[in-house]
């Protein structure tokens, strides 16, 4: 191999280490050294951080999160135990909780779909059948308390599982004032989970208790004081409870939220803004914002309906802001 070659094949490096002494060799390295070591730890704590928002972007698993607080193989639990007022409100922190720590917003829909989910699988497995019950309207909840105490006290609770009255909350308008409230979702009947007895010891108990006027659905045996009611399907008795646990779960949400304002939802629209209604009978429609719930993706607004001003609450995607 000719000279020539042999310098052909010399890299830049290795001519500058050619040029410089023993001790500049050592100075070099030693300084290469030490700004390595500089940039590793700001280097791996950027690699830390990129880990932990990617792990909090994955840990957010609202039916895990909810399965926890919800053991459907407990059946001991009646329905207003397990999905009531106190423990929608548990359910609710433990999902803002979880939103938050994984630096996400609260997704409400996403949120009362699992909530309704476990109440569903809940429901299907529980014992006994649901039957509604004819009680003198306005008397529903004194119908509940009358049942569960002549249940405990014939030694009955074995065969009467749950009463239940579905409840609503609504808002009325008085004197130009919204209020919100709680009343009965069906006026006139209550909910009963029971089994039967051979005797039929279980439908006197009931038909016999005060303000009760008997079974919706006497179907058979009708020439008979022990007339065996027809039970709710599963279906029924989903659409007459899911409403009010969505609700209360809804509401929950949105107190929850307004106790943590890191977790609340995200809006683009402000109190008194002029917005447009895009969705709905009242399309085309201007309308300012009066109040804004942002658990619930909704905003109370003032239209102009026959020259007065009138409240009404709309979803945020059946409006945008005006340009």
């Amino acid at each position: 191999m000719s000279d020539e070659q042999n310098a052909a094949e010399v890299t830049p490096e290795e001519e500058l280490e050619a040029t410089m002494s023993e001790a500049q060799v050592e100075d070099l390295a030693n300084e290469v050294t030490a700004e390595a070591e500089e940039e590793t730890p700001a280097v791996q704590e950027e690699a830390a951080q990129e880990g932990v928002a990617e792990e909090k972007s994955s840990s957010l698993n609202l039916a895990e999160v909810m399965s926890e607080l919800i053991p459907n193989k407990d059946k001991e639990k009646k329905v207003e135990e397990q999905f009531g007022e106190e423990q929608a409100r548990i359910v609710a922190q433990a999902v803002v909780s979880a939103a938050k720590a994984a630096d996400q917003p609260v997704d409400v829909e996403k949120s009362v779909a699992h909530f309704l989910n476990q109440f569903r699988t809940y429901a299907r497995f529980l014992p006994g059948n649901w039957y509604i019950v004819h009680s003198y309207s306005g008397h529903e909840r004194k119908v509940k308390a009358n049942l569960e105490q002549r249940a405990s006290t014939l030694g009955m609770e074995n065969y009467i599982h749950e009463v239940l009255v579905p409840m609503e909350e609504i808002v009325e308008m008085k004197n130009t004032q919204r209020k919100k409230i709680t009343r009965v979702r069906m006026p006139g009947y209550v909910m009963v989970r029971m089994g039967l007895d051979n005797d039929n010891a279980v439908l006197r108990l009931v038909k016999d208790t005060p303000a009760v006027t008997g079974f919706v659905g006497d179907s058979r045996l009708k020439d008979r004081e022990d007339q065996i009611p027809t039970p709710l399907s599963f279906q029924e008795v989903y659409n007459m409870i899911a409403p009010g646990i969505e609700q209360s779960f809804l509401r929950a949400l949105e107190e929850v939220a307004v106790a943590t304002p890191e977790a609340a939802v995200k809006v683009e629209f402000e109190i008194g803004e002029t917005v447009m209604v895009v969705n709905g009978p009242f399309t085309g429609q201007s309308a300012s914002v009066a109040e804004i719930m942002p658990e619930s993706k909704k905003l109370v607004v003032t239209l102009t309906l026959f020259g007065r001003d009138t409240q009404t609450e709309l979803a945020m995607t059946d409006v945008s802001k005006e340009e």
